[in-house]
């Protein structure tokens, strides 16, 4: 059997059930506790993909009162499994943004002027994350959303500083970081 993995139109999937099953928009709907709209919007392929897999997973919760068949159970679950393989290709691409090391973040935040206790809060985390993030000895590592903002609070101090644009000031840091001209002072 040929699963296709585009989300959007594994919406067809749900349509493929409510009539195997002799169900109305209405009756999925009540089963799935979102309104009928909600189902006709999934059918036609026009509903988000977090709508199609928040609809998919409730009537994967319940195939018995779906009288969903095998088949389609495995099709319902293939179509999650494509979901989450697509998120985490998604994150997988920005996994290696902004590269940094712990004595990187620790440059960039002496660059910056900021005590441990004052950067945790400009980056809106706990001190013993902060902490954590600069220890060698951890191998806990910022997700790249904090990462980009290291570098682009870093690069915003290096333009103010020198008048470069934001691109030139980002490989100014990267250059700076490179050749450890950063202090590593805590």
């Amino acid at each position: 059997m040929e699963v296709n993995n585009n989300i959007s139109n594994n919406s067809g999937i749900v349509k493929d059930i409510r009539l195997a099953a002799n169900l109305t928009q209405v009756d999925v709907a009540n089963m799935t506790l979102v309104s009928s709209a909600i189902i006709q919007r999934v059918e036609a392929g026009t509903a988000s993909p977090k709508t199609n897999m928040n609809v998919i997973e409730a009537i994967l919760r319940d195939p018995e009162g779906f009288r969903v068949s095998p088949e389609n159970i495995v099709r319902l679950k293939q179509a999650v499994e494509a979901r989450e393989h697509s998120a985490k290709k998604r994150l997988d691409k920005y996994d290696d943004a902004y590269p940094l090391s712990s004595k990187d973040i620790r440059g960039i935040r002496t660059l910056l002027g900021y005590s441990q206790t004052a950067m945790a809060v400009k980056m809106d985390v706990s001190q013993g994350t902060l902490a954590r993030w600069e220890s060698e000895t951890d191998s806990y590592s910022p997700k790249p959303i904090y990462r980009a903002k290291f570098v682009y609070l870093g690069s915003e101090k290096i333009a103010g500083e020198t008048g470069k644009t934001k691109k030139d000031a980002e490989d100014e840091l990267y250059r700076r970081l490179a050749e450890s001209t950063l202090t590593s002072a805590q």
